[in-house]
């Protein structure tokens, strides 16, 4: 998953990649070696807060219903 300084929410699992976002086909480097790259913010993130992330990562981009289509 992604989170990018403009809102953006990306993300990649097993069936989809959105965006910018995949899975790797190698291991990432360390987190102390991201670190060192000023392009990236890392945070520490309880299995909580990743749920929340992902789930609104997941909702950003479903398709949008019309107000027709909620209404019937």
């Amino acid at each position: 998953m992604d989170l990018y300084r403009d809102g953006r929410q990306d993300y990649a699992d097993e069936s989809t990649s959105i965006g910018t976002t995949f899975l790797g086909q190698e291991p990432e480097p360390p987190l102390e070696e991201i670190a060192t790259d000023a392009a990236f913010t890392l945070f520490v993130i309880d299995a909580d807060e990743f749920e929340a992330v992902w789930r609104s990562a997941l909702r950003s981009h479903r398709p949008q219903m019309s107000s027709d289509e909620v209404h019937g």
